[in-house]
Formats: C-alpha cells, sequence, structure tokens
C-alpha cells in the first residue's frame, strides 16, 4: 500500500476502482524479469484518495527484488515542498472503517514492512509567460523571425531544475549560438520544435539569480 501525502489523488478508471494508467505490459506491475501480468491488480480504495493498493493475486508470493509499476495521480492544488510517501506491505489486505485513516493500517498485525521516501516538490504555475516576434505585425508563413520569450516564475531556480519550451509542431526552433541571446539562461538543447535549459550540473554559486514573483 502507498500512501500518498495529503493533497494528492489517485485517478481511476471508468470503473471508479481500478488504478488508471496501470494496466499493460509497459505500465503494470513488473520486476527484471518482466510484466507480472493481471494478476497483479492496483485498485483505489473508497474515501481514501491518497491510497494505491497493489494486489497480489498471484498463486505464488513475489520473490524479493525491485518492481515497477506507474499509476496516474492528480498533484495538489498548491505548492508543496518534497512530502513524505509511504509504502507498507501486508500479508493479507487489512479491513478498514468509515472512521478509520490510512495511517491505522500501521497498527494492523497483518503489517509486514514499512519504510518511507521523499516524493516530487509540486510547484506553481508560471504567473506570466509571453512570447512576441521581431519585426513584430503581420508574420508570413515559412519566413525566419526571432522571438523573444519573457515568464515570471514563482520560485527561484535550483541546480538541478530544468526549463521546456514547447512551441506548435508546425515551427522549427534554432539555437545556434547566434541565433540564441540570453543575460540569464544557458545555450539550450534544440529538437525541432522544443528546447531544453538545463541547470543539472550547474553549481549553485553559477545559477542565475532569479527573483521570484511576489517576493519584493
Amino acid at each position: 500500500i502507498v500512501v500518498m501525502p495529503t493533497g494528492f489523488e489517485l485517478v481511476t478508471e471508468e470503473d471508479g476502482t481500478s488504478c488508471a494508467g496501470f494496466a499493460g505490459s509497459s505500465t503494470g506491475f513488473r520486476n527484471s524479469s518482466g510484466y507480472l501480468g493481471t494478476k497483479v491488480s492496483c485498485e483505489a480504495i473508497s474515501s481514501w484518495p491518497t491510497v494505491v493498493a497493489i494486489h497480489n493475486k498471484l498463486d505464488t508470493e513475489l520473490i524479493p527484488g525491485t518492481y515497477t509499476f506507474n499509476v496516474k495521480v492528480k498533484n495538489p492544488d498548491v505548492a508543496t515542498s518534497a512530502l513524505v510517501w509511504q509504502l507498507s506491505t501486508y500479508s493479507s489486505m487489512p479491513s478498514t472503517t468509515s472512521s478509520s485513516q490510512p495511517d491505522d493500517l500501521l497498527d494492523s498485525v497483518l503489517l509486514l514492512d514499512y519504510g518511507t521516501a521523499r516524493g516530487p516538490a509540486i510547484h506553481q504555475k508560471l504567473i506570466a509567460f509571453g512570447a512576441q516576434p521581431s519585426p513584430a505585425g503581420q508574420q508570413t508563413s515559412g519566413n525566419a523571425v526571432t522571438l523573444t520569450f519573457a515568464v515570471e516564475l514563482s520560485h527561484s531556480l535550483l541546480t538541478g531544475d530544468a526549463l521546456l519550451l514547447h512551441l506548435p509542431e508546425e515551427y522549427q526552433l534554432s539555437c545556434s549560438l547566434s541565433s540564441f541571446s540570453s543575460t540569464l539562461l544557458p545555450q539550450p538543447i534544440c529538437g525541432t520544435n522544443r528546447a531544453a535549459f538545463s541547470f543539472l550540473e550547474v553549481e549553485a554559486t553559477q545559477l542565475p539569480i532569479v527573483i521570484p514573483a511576489g517576493t519584493e
């Protein structure tokens, strides 16, 4: 059982029970040997939107090892820091009541193992983003144009961050040294209509100084 922090919500299929994004050989429950099939299921627990329940319905126990699976979740509506996610295993599914809470499961005599991990931080949506062509005015198809982008960030840039610019598929970006200019951002990596600005290996002292909106 995975217990997500408050604010996250498991997305289900139309039946309201099966985990969305879980079914299939590339997204379902799998290990180094491959997909374990539909007898390992993923289900929601009624009234507990933060809980992901994985059921082993195989005839045998799961052997020790690394297992991977995918589910779709809805992120919180507000920004949060990297919060703690819980993972616990049980010899069988503990019983629940209408008044019980996910943390109550840890008191079950069926509990086998328990662990925690830090999840991803959730950032606010961009406050403002705009693009202006130069020269301004009516644009002609097939012509090259310089685009000036402006973005208002809600948080500072940190080591490991990345910015991804995604234009409509009809556009072709050119990110050569002669066609790109910025006093804050590094030279991007471009591919067709996308540009990626990476701060993966940038030291904190070399990061661009960004004053987040609302902090002045």
